[in-house]
C-alpha cells in the first residue's frame, strides 16, 4: 500500500510538472507571435484597454518607412468644428493652455491663469478634486482671471461632449488630455501651449506665441552630418546641480539607445532664420528633465541646462523626441496631437 501511495504521488506530480512545462511553453509561443513585428493593428479588442506590456518590449527604434501617405492626404486642413456642433462655453481664444491633473491645484499652475491673451482648460479625472475651481480661486490674485478665462473639464461635463474621443479613452489615464486638445481647438486655438500642473514658468512672457520673434537661431551646418535620430540635450550645456560638474552622456526619453555613443554634429553660428516658423516648439525643463529610466538609474538628479536662451531647428529628416511638458503647438501641427492611450500613463 505504501508502495502503490508512493508511485500515485509520483505520478500526479509528473503530470503536474508536465503541465506547467506545457503552458509556459504556449504562452511564450502564443506572446512571440503576438508582440512581434509583423503584427496587425488588431491586437484590442476593446479600443479602452491600457497594454502596459507595449511600453517595455525593448524593440529599438530603427526609422524604417514602413508605410506611405498616398500624395492626395498630405495636405491637411482643419475644419471649423464650431459650425458642426455648439460651442460649450463662450470662450473664444486664440491662445491656449492645456493641462490635466489629479490634484488640487498647485501653486505652478498660478501663472497660468495670468497669461494676457490666453485662456485655460484644465482637464479632470476620476481622482481630480471635483471642486477644483473653488480651490483655486482661493489664490486671490488670480480670482478674477479664473473667472474670465478657465474651463475645468469634469467628468460629467466631459461626458457631456460632443467628442467621440472622449468615450474611447480609459479614465485614471493621462490620455485624457487629448479632451484638452479637442477643447482648445473647438474654441478658436491657433496656439495650445500644452503642459503639466508641476511645472512652473520661469518667465510667462518667453512663451512662444505670434510675437515670439525667431531671429536668433541655430542650426546644423552641414546636413550631410546630421544623423536621423538627433539629441539635442548635449547643446544646452547639461551640469549636475549639486556640484556644477558637467554631464558628458544625457538623452532625452525615447531616444534610440543605440545611438546614445554618436558623435554630435556640428551646431552652425547663430543666424537670422528666414524659413518657416516651427510648428512645435519643445521648451526645456530644469531641474527634473524628460529622462529615461536608464538615466535616473545611473546619473544623479537634478539637471540644469546651463546654456543662456536659445533655440535650434531641427533639420529635415532628423527626429527628435520631445514630450508633453512645455511644448508649443501652432495650427498647422494640431494633426499630431494625440497621446497614446494603449500604452501606460508614463510613455504616453
Amino acid at each position: 500500500m505504501k508502495f502503490s501511495f508512493t508511485w500515485a504521488i509520483i505520478i500526479i506530480l509528473s503530470v503536474l510538472i508536465s503541465g506547467y512545462i506545457f503552458l509556459a511553453t504556449w504562452a511564450l509561443l502564443t506572446n512571440s507571435e503576438l508582440w512581434g513585428y509583423e503584427t496587425s493593428q488588431d491586437l484590442f479588442e476593446d479600443s479602452t484597454s491600457v497594454a502596459p506590456v507595449l511600453s517595455s518590449t525593448g524593440a529599438l527604434f530603427k526609422a524604417h518607412v514602413i508605410r506611405a501617405l498616398p500624395q492626395q492626404e498630405q495636405s491637411w486642413k482643419l475644419a471649423s468644428s464650431s459650425s458642426i456642433y455648439p460651442r460649450h462655453s463662450k470662450l473664444n481664444c486664440t491662445k491656449w493652455v492645456v493641462l490635466t491633473t489629479v490634484f488640487e491645484p498647485e501653486p505652478a499652475v498660478f501663472d497660468f491663469f495670468s497669461l494676457p491673451d490666453w485662456c485655460v482648460v484644465v482637464v479632470g479625472d476620476n481622482k481630480t478634486p471635483p471642486n477644483y475651481l473653488e480651490l483655486l480661486a482661493k489664490n486671490t490674485p488670480i480670482q478674477n482671471n479664473i473667472a474670465r478665462n478657465t474651463i475645468f473639464l469634469d467628468v460629467a461635463t466631459q461626458k457631456q461632449l460632443p467628442y467621440q474621443t472622449a468615450a474611447k479613452l480609459p479614465w485614471n489615464h493621462y490620455s485624457r488630455k487629448n479632451v484638452g486638445y479637442l477643447y482648445a481647438i473647438h474654441h478658436g486655438a491657433e496656439l495650445i501651449y500644452d503642459t503639466d500642473d508641476d511645472n512652473l514658468l520661469l518667465n510667462p512672457h518667453q512663451i512662444p506665441d505670434s510675437s515670439f520673434s525667431f531671429d536668433q537661431v541655430q542650426t546644423f551646418s552641414s546636413k550631410n552630418s546630421t544623423p536621423t535620430a538627433l539629441n539635442l540635450y548635449p547643446y544646452f550645456q547639461p551640469v549636475h546641480k549639486d556640484n556644477q560638474t558637467s554631464i558628458q552622456s544625457i538623452w532625452p526619453r525615447g531616444f534610440p539607445l543605440d545611438s546614445i555613443i554618436q558623435s554630435t554634429s556640428k551646431l552652425s553660428s547663430t543666424i537670422n532664420y528666414s524659413g518657416r516658423e516651427p510648428s512645435v516648439i519643445q521648451l526645456l525643463q530644469q531641474h527634473d528633465p524628460d529622462l529615461d529610466a536608464i538615466f535616473r538609474l545611473t546619473q544623479p538628479l537634478p539637471v540644469y541646462f546651463q546654456a543662456p536662451s536659445k533655440m535650434i531647428i531641427v533639420p529635415k529628416n532628423s527626429f527628435s523626441p520631445f514630450n508633453a511638458q512645455s511644448t508649443v503647438w501652432r495650427r498647422s501641427s494640431f494633426w499630431g496631437l494625440y497621446l497614446p492611450m494603449t500604452v501606460t500613463g508614463r510613455v504616453s
